[in-house]
């Protein structure tokens, strides 16, 4: 970000002790790591992040690569929608693994036994909204169990893995439930903690399209997949888990 900034004008050398903070110099990036590290100079400012950085310099917010004063983790949702609704629903920051890899589902990697089936990578539909909320379960589920990401052979066996640790039946449908569970429980956790409806939004920074590329003149309408989300997943219009949603994952005494 700050080297896009430079690259604008937005900010100068003076600003940056007398460096010239050009698009992808590897030296650049070195001095600017080691003035974040001990919080030197333009360092001080850095090291608290974009949205500081944005706001130091009075950037527009929508031209921040942040969702809630989180950076995201770059992989382009222009080229995967899916990576939309991964972004904007990460209950702590916009991660990918929070969805299952998103861009995995939509480029060929099913998971067949909770439901979750390949979708095309620019399809905007209730279908893709419904992936993504059982994408967000499982992973709901897994990163609980403290499950590695990147050891997934089969819902079945890995329910039969953590019964074996814990004594707990876990097969394919009480692993789903948990995970809405647990999703749902995070979302409540923000709503009480200010984060509303109102939140759930994406910069134009990470939505404007590209002129060439793979996902040339592609931009993902997350207006509109949010809503789809909302339904998918029981909403309101809100944002706000309706009664029955609660009631589903008996959670419906939360108080919030």
């Amino acid at each position: 970000m700050l080297m896009d900034m430079f690259e604008q004008g937005k900010v100068t050398t003076k600003d940056l002790d007398g460096m010239e903070a050009k698009w992808g110099d590897p030296v650049i990036v070195q001095q600017l790591l080691e003035k974040i590290a001990k919080r030197e100079g333009i360092g001080n400012v850095l090291a608290d992040g974009s949205d500081a950085l944005g706001k130091k310099f009075n950037v527009d917010q929508e031209q921040i690569p942040t969702i809630n004063g989180i950076e995201v983790t770059y992989h382009d949702l222009r080229s995967c929608y899916g990576m939309a609704i991964a972004y904007g629903f990460s209950c702590n920051g916009p991660s990918q693994h929070n969805a299952l890899d998103a861009y995995n589902i939509q480029l060929g990697q099913p998971f067949p036994e909770i439901g979750v089936n390949v979708v095309d990578k620019f399809e905007i539909s209730d279908v893709l909204a419904e992936t993504m909320a059982l994408a967000h379960d499982f992973r709901a589920f897994t990163n609980s169990a403290i499950y590695c990401s990147f050891c997934l052979f089969g819902e079945t066996k890995m329910g039969k893995l953590i019964e074996l640790a814990t004594g707990n039946v876990y097969d394919v449908p009480t692993i789903k439930t948990t995970g809405k569970r647990i999703f749902e429980l995070k979302r409540l956790f923000n709503l009480k903690m200010g984060l509303t409806g109102a939140c759930d939004r994406l910069p134009a920074i990470l939505t404007t399209a590209t002129p060439d590329g793979g996902a040339e003149g592609k931009s993902p309408d997350w207006r509109t997949l949010f809503k789809m989300y909302y339904k998918a997943r029981g909403w309101d219009d809100n944002g706000i888990p309706k009664p029955e949603t609660l009631q589903m994952v008996n959670l419906e005494g939360i108080k919030f």
